[in-house]
This record gives C-alpha cells, structure tokens and sequence, in this order.
C-alpha cells in the first residue's frame, strides 16, 4: 500500500512539472513581435530610383553591372546579332543591388529559343520584363530589335520594354547628350504605334516632359485637336499657362484656345476636328471681338507641381518649372472662366457644321465657291474669294455694266 501512494505521489510530481513547463513556453511565445516601420519613397527627378529588394537575394552574387548599347555596336545574344543599340545589356541598373535587374535590361544569362514564337506576347504578362519573359519571346523581342523596331503587328508589350530602356536612359543617367536621338527613335515608334491609346499616352508624356527639362524656355505649345492627352493637361500647356499667368498678362485669343483644347473633359465634335484649320481662326475673330483687350485671369494661390511617372514603373520624377518669383502657378486651379470659353467654342463648331458636312461628303470641294459659301462670315478664305470672282466674271463677261 505504501509503494503505491510513492509512486502516486512520483505520477503528480512530474505532471505538474510539465503543466508549468507548458506554461512557461505558452508565455514566451505569446508576447507580440516588434514590427519594423516601413516609409514608401519617390524619387526626386535628381536622385536615382529606388528598387525593392528582398531579403533572399542578400546572400546572392551580385550581377554584373547593366550598361547602355549605343547604335553600331554589334552585340550577340544567344545567336541574335544586334547592332541597332538603344538598351541596357547586363545584370543591374546603376542603383540596384542584390542582383535584381530592371525590367528593361538584356540579361544574355537568361536563355533564349532557337526561333522566334511570341509575336503576339501571349506569354508576357501586363508589365513586360526581360527576366521573366519565355525563351522564345526572348528571341522574338531580339529579332524585333534587330531589325530595326518597325514591324507595326509585334505586340505593343514589346514596344513598351523598349520604351522602358529610352526613358531609363534620359531621366535617370541624364545622358542628355544623347537627347536627340533618344527623342527621334520615341517618336520613330509613335508613327508605328501610335495607334496604340497606352503607348500614345506615355510616349506622349516623355516627349513633354523631356521638352520641358531640355529646355530654358517656355514656348507657346502648337494648336492642335490632339491637345488632350489622358486625364491631365499636358504639362507643357500648364508650364506656359503657368508663365502667362506669373508674369499677370492677359490671354490672346491663341492662349485660351489652347487652354480649353487641353482641358481633359474637351471632347472636340466633328466639325472641330475635321475643320480645324477653319476653326482657329474663326476662334481668333470671334474672342477678339468678346475680349478685344485680351482676358484678365485671377493668378491662382496653387503652385504648379510637375512629376514624371515612368511607365516602366521604375522611377518618378519631379521636374522644376519655376521663374524669378519661385513656382509658377498652376492653371489647374481656375475654372471661373471655362464656362464661357466652352461655349464660345461650341458656338464656333456649330457654325462650322455645314461645311463640315460637305467636306465629308466630298473632300474635294475644299476651297471651292460651293464650300466657300457654307463657312461663317468672319472667315477670310482668300482661294475661295477669288474662284467666286472669277466665276462672277465669267457670269458677266462681254455683259455692259
């Protein structure tokens, strides 16, 4: 009887160490961990982007550096010859680590197919990238660059992993030298691709933007039915808005034009658009005649702040747009007088209806007696002004008066 209360009392001993071991770790492991903050940067046009990087590429070798391909360097890469340039070719950008590369980059380690299979793309995802791409779309985006970036039925995938190199280049390295021929090839790809409403709008914006940070003046942009560009004025319009209003002067007619063209809710009809040379100065007359001392514009408290966003999603950039008075002021912010000016140009495209529809009907009729007597009044359209006079002289001829 004994030895079985000693080993009853051995059975509870030990259950109790256990029940206060469990405790003890129940305890331990209960305690909240410690988070680390995290702050989300943007890059000012003047510094280098900024690239996430993950804890398991630390203990990676780094890759070798990117560098920029000019044209006439002949570069293989698998058994694609290239020699047209224009894109990084390497591990990582200058400012990246970990052997991350960015999306834009020709990494030759990565494999590429024996023959070109992707011209659609289908493979790629939304955000194209070179590491992640398939072999053989790879070898579709080479053989694309090697014959020039012209073949208009490529996927536009391929065309915006082109784009991402050009603008990496001149926002980032600054290769400002450079500068022209990086804008003829944007705009080389925009006649091919233009088509394409993204592409449009981000080609659109590089050309702006690097007009205004090559640039030490602010001209007047060109009147054009194409003005609207996405949801935000394009930021050359608002640079030279913005000067017009720091220096207090009123707005020609040209100025306002140009304002309300650029607004991103201006939806042009079609008179507008295909009478458009008719249209200007039909505009000019008629605000001269309404604000025969041009138009005081209240300047606005709201300072103008420019930001170039790549489409690669690799760097943001501020761009300074600024006078002797600091800041100039953004447009933006006033609406007081937009009201009339719409209505001065819906009134100038109502006009303008009936010899837009005759010119649908019959392109060739432009600047004929026949179109000439369908365009407001207030247009001087001195070829039509002189086929009516002949035709009037011929009416009369050999007639006494």
């Amino acid at each position: 009887m004994e030895w079985l209360l000693l080993i009853g009392g051995l059975i509870a001993l030990v259950a109790h160490h256990r029940g206060k071991k469990r405790s003890s770790k129940k305890s331990s492991t209960s305690k909240p961990e410690k988070k680390e903050s995290t702050t989300r940067t943007s890059n000012v046009y003047s510094s280098s982007p900024q690239f996430e990087h993950h804890a398991s590429d630390r203990n990676k070798k780094a890759a070798a550096p990117a560098r920029w391909v000019a044209p006439g360097e002949t570069i293989k890469i698998g058994s694609v010859k290239v020699d047209t340039g224009m894109f990084y070719l390497g591990g990582a950008l200058p400012g990246q680590h970990d052997g991350r590369s960015g999306n834009c980059v020709i990494d030759p380690s990565r494999k590429v197919a024996s023959s070109a299979g992707d011209p659609s793309g289908s493979s790629m995802s939304y955000w194209p990238s070179y590491q992640q791409m398939s072999p053989a779309a790879r070898r579709t985006y080479l053989e694309w660059i090697a014959r020039g970036r012209q073949d208009p039925d490529i996927s536009v995938g391929y065309v915006f992993l082109a784009f991402y190199g050009l603008e990496h280049r001149l926002f980032v390295d600054k290769a400002f030298g450079e500068a022209p021929a990086l804008l003829a090839e944007v705009k080389r790809l925009l006649q091919v691709y233009g088509d394409h409403h993204s592409f449009r709008n981000h080609a659109t914006t590089f050309l702006e933007a690097a007009a205004l940070v090559l640039s030490t003046e602010l001209p007047r942009p060109e009147l054009s039915p194409d003005l609207r560009n996405g949801y935000e004025m394009p930021m050359t319009v608002r640079a030279y808005l913005g000067q017009k209003l720091s220096s207090r002067e009123p707005l020609d007619s040209d100025d306002a034009l140009l304002w309300v063209l650029s607004l991103p809710d201006t939806s042009l009809r079609t008179p507008a658009t295909r009478c458009f040379e008719e249209l200007v100065p039909l505009w000019r007359h008629r605000y001269r005649a309404r604000h025969p001392n041009g138009l005081k514009v209240t300047t606005p408290k709201k300072r103008l702040k420019l930001e170039y966003r790549a489409a690669s999603g690799g760097f943001t950039g501020q761009i300074d747009v600024s006078d002797g008075n600091g800041p100039l002021p953004d447009i933006t912010a006033i609406s007081a007088p937009l009201a009339g000016l719409r209505d001065l140009l819906s009134a100038c495209t109502d006009d303008l209806a009936p010899y837009s529809r005759l010119l649908g009907k019959k392109p060739e009729a432009k600047g004929t007696l026949e179109a000439a007597l369908l365009l407001p009044r207030e247009i001087d359209d001195a070829t039509a002004r002189t086929e009516a006079g002949n035709k009037i002289d011929e009416l009369f001829a050999g007639r006494g008066v």
